[in-house]
């Protein structure tokens, strides 16, 4: 088991690099000309977004179709990604930033176009859409779409540890508790595997949500929910950052630093807030909540941890 993950982790670390970069690109660029700079529309579709016009068939309004778009795409995990980029890269990382976005617009566009063409109305009059609809309907492969629609339900949580080299600890990604948008329910959700994830390592998202009482009673909790949160991750963390500090409990920074030792020994897991993305593809968001990660990843760590310790 160990050498698989190591294999899949070399194979991760390879396809995360160049290859990637220069295939996303590749195509921003590819289908901004095929399409003629298709982004000079972009102030137009956000006025017919806005404009209240007969609807076309389909389960949302325009602007729904927006709004929905928008919080499945935007995440606290972009905060992250923007920071983490300019430590690593610089400020000229913002403007690589920038183009991309700029660039990616053709590729968002196509993405959502294929989606609404190929769709189907399910048996009980809803609409399902996405990559494998587009691969079954579009490229009249239904095979690869079928592999698309297996692979995506392999829904894994993982994570790696520090002086625990690049391996992963992987557990079954977990339910989502909270508030669902109106028609929807537990039953149409996704196992959490999202980039929220990645904030709390910072010491915000669910760390700091006692700060932030509007947010708990949108993911369906109260206040004081939001404050035992965030006590209860000072147990488990190593320290608190000076620079998120929390009004509530006399600007004590937020926790930060998960101990993975803190976690088993005190049968405590870390707290995340997420967006709750539905289990179909090109559905969207449906709710917001909170989720515990699983609990296997960080005894598997713990032990690894004891190993090298004893070798050392």
């Amino acid at each position: 088991m160990q050498n698989l993950e190591a294999m899949l982790s070399r194979i991760s670390d390879w396809v995360w690099g160049p290859p990637l970069l220069i295939l996303l690109f590749g195509t921003h660029l590819f289908l901004t000309v095929r399409l003629r700079f298709i982004q000079r529309y972009l102030l137009t579709a956000i006025r017919i977004s806005f404009r209240r016009e007969k609807e076309g068939a389909g389960d949302v309004s325009q602007f729904g179709a927006l709004t929905t778009a928008l919080a499945a795409t935007i995440g606290t995990g972009n905060i992250v990604g923007v920071a983490t980029a300019v430590a690593a890269g610089g400020p000229g990382a913002v403007l690589w930033m920038w183009l991309t976005g700029v660039f990616g617009i053709a590729t968002k566009y196509a993405e959502a176009l294929l989606s609404v063409k190929y769709r189907v109305r399910t048996a009980d009059g809803t609409m399902a859409g996405g990559p494998m609809y587009v691969l079954e309907r579009g490229m009249h492969a239904r095979w690869l779409g079928i592999v698309f629609a297996a692979l995506t339900a392999v829904a894994a949580f993982g994570i790696r540890v520090s002086g625990l080299d690049d391996r992963w600890y992987v557990g079954p990604a977990q339910p989502i508790k909270g508030l669902y948008f109106s028609g929807y329910t537990e039953a149409d959700a996704n196992p959490d595997i999202g980039d929220s994830t990645i904030s709390e390592t910072a010491g915000i998202g669910a760390f700091a949500m006692a700060t932030a009482p509007a947010i708990v009673q949108f993911i369906g909790g109260t206040p004081a929910d939001a404050l035992q949160y965030t006590l209860e991750m000072y147990d488990i963390t190593v320290t608190e950052d000076s620079q998120y500090q929390l009004p509530p409990l006399n600007f004590r920074g937020t926790p930060e630093g998960i101990d993975i030792r803190q976690v088993v020994r005190q049968n405590l897991l870390p707290i995340i807030n997420t967006g709750i993305a539905h289990r179909l593809p090109g559905v969207g968001q449906v709710g917001a909540g909170i989720v515990r990660p699983p609990m296997e990843c960080f005894v598997a760590a713990v032990r690894d941890l004891a190993t090298s310790i004893q070798d050392n």
